[in-house]
């Protein structure tokens, strides 16, 4: 079964996932509708960019394949998320926990393990980085991402480049979404097939 959203202006229902924060966020914001996709951007109040994630609220297992349609300007981490762990905080912001990002950006594509470090004050967050692919990746661009999650690995498709990564402690069953996050990103479409 593929479950398809359009991202476009009236095209998409919002009540199929909700907003998770990363610890490391300064400000919880949702996406911005444009009439062509869901954007982040610069934030004043901040002096950075806005960090927005969101994740299906159905729970998918092994075997799933997640897609994406995304761009980034000049710069950008448009990224696929997956996770089983998420917490709130104390105002009530469903937070991540143990998170699993696959990040296509301008010089390549990142896989990253990322869990809350809460005595890093600056940036509260531990990354490990489990792979790290360079090749192009052109701004202002459509990204085709695509993520197949098996029991130990990640099967990647970033435009034309294909890479699996082995990790053991791929969850059982998980939400998977999309964040945007280091400039301004765009979404256009996203898809999960089961």
């Amino acid at each position: 079964m593929v479950k398809k959203y359009d991202f476009r202006l009236g095209k998409w229902n919002k009540d199929d996932f909700f907003y998770v924060y990363s610890p490391a966020c300064k400000a919880y914001k949702e996406f911005i509708q444009e009439d062509s996709c869901i954007v982040n951007s610069f934030d004043e109040s901040i002096k950075d960019f806005d960090y927005i994630s969101m994740v299906t609220k159905e729970k998918y297992t092994h075997g799933v394949k997640i897609s994406a349609k995304c761009s980034f300007e000049k710069f950008g981490a448009p990224l696929i998320v997956l996770t089983n762990d998420i917490n709130k905080n104390h105002q009530g912001e469903s937070i991540y926990g143990r998170h699993f990002e696959i990040v296509p950006y301008e010089k390549g594509c990142n896989v990253w393990k990322v869990e809350p470090a809460p005595e890093k004050l600056s940036r509260p967050i531990k990354s490990t980085a489990l792979a790290k692919m360079e090749f192009k990746v052109d701004a202002e661009s459509i990204i085709d991402l695509e993520v197949e999650v098996k029991q130990k690995s990640f099967l990647i498709k970033v435009n034309d480049t294909v890479f699996e990564v082995e990790n053991n402690e791929i969850p059982e069953s998980f939400h998977v979404g999309i964040t945007a996050c280091e400039g301004v990103n765009r979404f256009y479409e996203f898809a999960i097939k089961d």
